[in-house]
């Protein structure tokens, strides 16, 4: 029994979406480790992207209307933790993914 998670919630849902995502990849065509590397390239490109444009309008925002500081950069700053940990879980799924799916199994 994790104490974390003691009624196994995270895992059931953690479970879901690696299964959701290795149903896209594998309807996708992404079958191979280079494939799989690829992918995530372009995520970490789309995230960091989304980054600039999320700080670019905060900054925007700020100079526009200095009043608004405090809400315009607490959602920026959940804006870029979200996306953040979008990144992390996804980039954790694709490990798995060439793990499990990609590599010849012994």
């Amino acid at each position: 029994m994790n104490l974390n998670d003691p009624f196994g919630r995270l895992q059931q849902r953690d479970a879901a979406g690696y299964a959701a995502l290795r149903d896209k990849l594998a309807a996708a065509g992404v079958d191979s480790a280079a494939a799989v590397r690829q992918v995530q390239a372009e995520t970490r490109r789309n995230v960091l992207t989304f980054g600039a444009v999320v700080l670019l309008a905060a900054l925007l925002l700020l100079g526009l209307v200095p009043k608004l500081a405090p809400v315009t950069l607490s959602l920026a700053l959940l804006l870029l933790v979200v996306a953040g940990n979008a990144l992390i879980k996804g980039q954790r799924y694709l490990k798995r993914y060439v793990a499990e799916e990609c590599l010849p199994k012994p």
